[in-house]
């Protein structure tokens, strides 16, 4: 007898450990990634898709249609770009760092992710806003950036990418340091551990 899977579109809420434990299994599905880019004719936005089984990240996908360039991952198996395994960066102190922060559509002057970007654009060698979260934590996972601050997150920003980080060697924690939960907004995520260590402490002292 043919088995029936049930189907539920949940709300951003339910997922990670709030997942639902009648229904293991989550598309975490963004579309377009960098809609503001994408409108104002700016190069810089993707499709990104990841699979998760409550909190655990299994499978991830992310498209970059005007580089062709298509990002992969599996839990264990590692993360690739176009076919080339992929490694996270070397850079050890955030004062090497090329850095990538997310801001929401809406900045106030209070904004987590505004005072996060004053604490480390007079330290980090350079500072990057691209308008595309998921492109960011590509781009760490493949030692383009070294590290990617998001305070206001949501799970279909970075589902796919924090897979490709950790399937590259590098590490994505909350921004205090707890454990990666998808229904947890704030998210860091670097290269490696000594680097996730200069940037703890960079945003918490």
């Amino acid at each position: 007898m043919a088995r029936v899977l049930r189907s539920v579109l949940l709300k951003e809420s339910e997922c990670g450990s709030k997942a639902p434990e009648d229904l293991p299994y989550t598309w975490i599905v963004d579309p377009l990634d960098g809609t503001t880019n994408f409108v104002h004719g700016v190069p810089f936005f993707c499709t990104s898709i990841a699979l998760a089984r409550g909190n655990e990240l299994l499978c991830a996908a992310i498209y970059d249609p005007i580089a062709d360039e298509l990002f992969i991952a599996q839990r264990g198996r590692g993360a690739y770009l176009n076919g080339v395994r992929l490694q996270t960066s070397a850079i050890l102190r955030p004062t090497n760092a090329l850095t990538a922060i997310s801001f929401p559509t809406r900045t106030k002057s209070d904004s987590p992710d505004y005072l996060a970007f004053k604490r480390c654009v007079t330290v980090c060698q350079s500072m990057r806003r691209t308008g595309s979260t998921a492109l960011n934590l590509a781009y760490v996972a493949c030692g383009r950036f070294d590290c990617n601050i998001c305070q206001c997150a949501h799970p279909w920003d970075v589902a796919a990418g924090v897979l490709l980080i950790l399937e590259s060697g590098g590490l994505a924690t909350n921004t205090d340091g707890r454990a990666f939960d998808l229904a947890v907004q704030p998210l860091l995520a670097t290269a490696n551990s000594d680097l996730h260590r200069g940037f703890l402490a960079l945003l918490n002292d």
